[in-house]
């Protein structure tokens, strides 16, 4: 099961959603997301909340471009423009085990828009995410 944290901030870009979850959810989950996206369908999962803003589930629907991540009431949203789809799965896959640092954070990805100065791919107004690996 996904365990999900929420920390809002001031704006959007400037809050946060943490997502925790073993290897094979996280195959799971991109699988989940290419049907959405292959049928433009839409798809919710349920999570464990953590922390003070609970969330109930992650919602994934297909969208226009640029793909954007929000909050609304207890859901966390994920809109992927179809065109995106391999960039966004890639957030979703892992190193191989064997191939993962030895380190005392957890193996990460961050989605958000820092990388994306003209917004063309993930909306300037995204919530920020994180999907970490959690070893089994």
């Amino acid at each position: 099961m996904f365990k999900v944290f929420y920390q809002p901030g001031p704006t959007p870009p400037l809050s946060e959603v943490l997502i925790e979850a073993p290897r094979k959810d996280y195959k799971s989950l991109a699988q989940t997301v290419n049907q959405v996206l292959a049928t433009g369908t839409a798809a919710s999962v349920s999570v464990e909340s953590h922390g003070d803003f609970p969330v109930k589930r992650l919602s994934f629907r297909a969208g226009n471009r640029p793909s954007r991540v929000s909050v609304e009431n207890d859901e966390v949203v994920f809109s992927i423009s179809p065109e995106q789809r391999e960039s966004f799965i890639s957030f979703l896959e892992f190193p191989a085990d064997e191939d993962l640092p030895t380190a005392p954070v957890a193996y990460h990805h961050h989605y958000d828009n820092v990388w994306d100065e003209t917004g063309e791919n993930i909306a300037r107004d995204c919530v920020s995410v994180v999907f970490a690996l959690l070893r089994e």
